[in-house]
């Protein structure tokens, strides 16, 4: 979380405003990549050589990543300009989200996707198991499928969509995001619900993005990290999500948690469209 929390400041400090979503897209395609990488190194250690040697491979990993971050001499040109302390920082930032209504409520957003979208991966084993009868492997396929989905929509966002108003993007993204769990809960064949996964991903990934940046556009320079701190709380209210989707699933089927997830967050994206003029226009 504190990784989280520092990198994507840090993004913003190297690269500025102007090129904010170019950077971060970036971030994340390497955060992703290097998953896929980092797990195969590690599958193929613990196979090999045993735990020690996974965890070897792990901090071999973490002190190149160390190494090149010495690399960097420059703190930014849109780094903070000034310290303070903890407390000051914290009073602050709450100052800062009584003044700015925009901020505020797209940390509630924040939230609220948190619990209504990101929640469905909990579902995974029973998607693959009660509703396709796939075993493990067809469980793997399916996480396969849902990271591919990821990794090309940061892409094309970060070949395609840099210009245009992010608040806006960032609205239709969650329009799209509650269709596709409506549709993956829906689905009549195990293609469409591949599809649905892999669409489902790539809103994830691109709300993600769009929170993000949008969220260190709306405050100065000195409250960036504060704010990325507050979007990490946002979405470390996850697991309360899993708790509710899982009781909903097992007490009305996963079909209809999936349904009334994905129908709720469309209503919330219906909500912010209606309501936050301010934000389409950033």
């Amino acid at each position: 979380m504190i990784l989280n929390t520092v990198s994507r400041s840090f993004v913003f400090d190297l690269v500025g405003q102007e090129n904010g979503l170019l950077g971060m897209s970036y971030l994340s395609l390497a955060i992703r990549s290097g998953g896929m990488v980092g797990a195969l190194v590690v599958g193929f250690a613990l196979g090999e050589w045993g735990a020690g040697a996974g965890y070897f491979a792990i901090s071999v990993g973490c002190g190149c990543a160390f190494l090149f971050l010495g690399l960097i001499k420059s703190p930014g040109n849109s780094a903070p300009s000034r310290r303070g302390g903890l407390a000051n920082g914290f009073s602050e930032f709450w100052e800062e989200l009584k003044r700015n209504r925009i901020l505020s409520a797209l940390v509630l957003i924040v939230m609220s996707v948190e619990l209504l979208g990101f929640t469905s991966h909990a579902l995974m084993p029973s998607i693959a198991r009660d509703i396709w009868d796939m075993g493990p492997e067809g469980l793997g396929v399916l996480h396969a499928f849902s990271s591919a989905g990821g990794i090309i929509a940061i892409i094309l966002i970060s070949m395609f969509g840099q210009g245009g108003r992010h608040g806006l993007r960032f609205i239709v993204v969650l329009h799209v995001f509650g269709v596709a769990l409506l549709l993956l809960g829906l689905a009549p064949s195990v293609h469409i619900a591949i599809l649905a996964l892999v669409l489902m991903s790539g809103m994830m990934a691109l709300s993600d993005l769009f929170s993000q940046t949008l969220l260190q556009r709306l405050v100065p320079n000195d409250l960036r990290g504060r704010v990325m701190g507050a979007w990490t709380t946002a979405v470390g209210t996850g697991p309360l999500g899993n708790l509710e989707i899982g009781a909903l699933a097992s007490i009305l089927g996963v079909t209809t948690a999936l349904s009334l997830h994905g129908g709720a967050l469309i209503l919330l994206a219906i909500v912010t469209f209606v309501t936050f003029k301010n934000l389409r226009e950033i």
